[in-house]
């Protein structure tokens, strides 16, 4: 596999990342399934390489180069496995989970009884809640925030960089209503992170 199995982004995806922006960046972050193989893509600001590393034994997978935007890396895989990003960093190396592996964790359900004013567990649902996933302790954020343009979670594990960790904007399915407008996330907490 090469890295012409990987799909260009458009510009204004790029430029929606680069500004932490974009509406949906799982979308376009994490892993993707095609027809050459799984590639990955990370939009990492000032790291200075990136390696993908199997998370049962920490075996590599691949590398991810970084493209003419500075901090976005991308590759293909050698194998569709839970994995982990190793991140050099200019003062240090970091093992963590990639966020953006995980599939929705605000359901359909959550949304449909939130936009009927019918969720009686939001605390469950909203705010900063410890879960695991896949075997992964980390926390699951989410906001109800119908009017905001983005939403991002920093803090000094990103360096206070709202570019590295936008959330995923979410409307449920059936209604449509814009009015119920979910940003949601989640952020690994475990010893690799």
């Amino acid at each position: 596999m090469t890295a012409a199995a990987l799909s260009r982004l458009d510009r204004p995806d790029v430029e929606a990342l680069a500004t932490a922006r974009h509406r949906d960046p799982f979308d376009v972050l994490g892993p993707h399934d095609g027809p050459g193989g799984r590639s990955l893509r990370a939009f990492l600001p000032g790291a200075q390489a990136v390696e993908v590393l199997r998370r049962s034994d920490r075996s590599p997978l691949g590398r991810l180069a970084e493209g003419e935007t500075p901090g976005l890396f991308e590759g293909v895989v050698s194998e569709a496995s839970p994995y982990l990003l190793r991140i050099k960093w200019p003062q240090a190396v970091q093992e963590t989970e990639d966020p953006y592996s995980f599939g929705p964790l605000l359901g359909e359900l959550d949304l449909h009884l939130f936009n009927e004013g019918r969720h009686f567990s939001l605390a469950e649902a909203l705010g900063a809640n410890v879960v695991t996933v896949d075997g992964v302790q980390g926390v699951r954020f989410a906001v109800w925030a119908p009017n905001a343009q983005r939403v991002a979670v920093i803090g000094d594990f990103n360096a206070w960089d709202s570019r590295r960790h936008p959330m995923r904007l979410r409307f449920p399915r059936a209604s449509g209503n814009s009015s119920c407008r979910a940003w949601r996330r989640a952020r690994c907490t475990s010893s690799t992170c």
